[in-house]
């Protein structure tokens, strides 16, 4: 028994762009040719009206002939210079209406091309979006100190507040050694001072790092206040990890993507959502 041969299954054909590049050609050089012969017609027509005219004019020596003439000429060249201006303007019409259209196509086409946010997040690097630590306001925690020496007043005056024309909202907390071991947000440091506050006995003064993280209310918050992310990793990733942790607002960029490493940048909720809709 002969096989029978399986059906082949042609390709599809990719339309290309040759057809519609030799039609605009064909465009172009009609648009050229009957332009060119056009003015040339006209042109010669003019000529050989003025010529008779102006033999018509030596030839008689009456004076109305010259008046005539002159006449003659007038009217001829103020038919055809409106027809000649006509003319170029419809040529100069097409070539920047076909530039225009042009660029109108290539921008709709970048318009249908244009990336999706997760796309754009995926293409962003973590290590070149992140704010570098070194550029922002930090504080950090001296080897020979612990929690419990760091005033919620220190932290204000030197970090919060250490720029009094531009207070910050966001504080990351970093040991000696560059680690990341929270990042305070004014609103909470805020909300737990406000009910406690007694001054002078209770205040921004006395009031210590060590009790803020001891309040049950603000305790979790703060000790999973951010997420590590590695530097080659991408802003996508970074949205995952906050998709994950709603809680969570804030990353550290360590140089190997865990908590116990050197932050080396600082990326907000707020910056992946910027770098996503933009």
């Amino acid at each position: 028994m002969a096989r029978k041969r399986k059906p082949s299954k042609k390709k599809p054909v990719m339309p290309t762009d040759d057809k519609s590049e030799g039609d605009s050609k064909f465009r172009i050089a009609l648009a050229k040719t009957v332009t060119t012969w056009a003015l040339l017609a006209i042109l010669a027509i003019a000529a050989l009206i003025i010529v008779v005219a102006g033999i018509n004019a030596i030839w008689g020596s009456a004076p109305e002939k010259v008046v005539q003439f002159f006449d003659i000429s007038k009217y001829v060249l103020g038919v055809l210079l409106p027809v000649i201006g006509a003319w170029v303007g419809t040529v100069l019409a097409f070539y920047f209406g076909q530039v225009n259209f042009e660029a109108a196509s290539k921008s709709a086409q970048n318009l249908v091309r244009q990336l999706s946010p997760r796309e754009k997040l995926q293409a962003e690097p973590a290590g070149h979006a992140m704010m570098k630590i070194n550029d922002v306001t930090t504080f950090k925690i001296p080897a020979d100190k612990t929690e419990a020496d760091i005033k919620i007043k220190q932290l204000i005056d030197e970090g919060f507040e250490k720029d009094k024309a531009q207070p910050r909202q966001r504080l990351p907390i970093l040991d000696a050694q560059g680690r990341g071991k929270y990042v305070l947000h004014r609103s909470t440091v805020d909300a737990f001072v406000a009910p406690i506050k007694r001054p002078p006995d209770v205040d921004e003064s006395t009031l210590t790092l060590k009790s803020l993280l001891e309040d049950p209310k603000v305790k979790d918050y703060i000790l999973n206040s951010f997420l590590p992310l590695r530097p080659d990793a991408t802003l996508a990733d970074a949205k995952d990890l906050l998709d994950k942790n709603p809680q969570c607002l804030d990353i550290l960029v360590t140089q190997d993507g865990t908590k116990n490493g050197t932050v080396v940048g600082w990326i907000t909720n707020v910056m992946v959502l910027n770098a996503a809709t933009i």
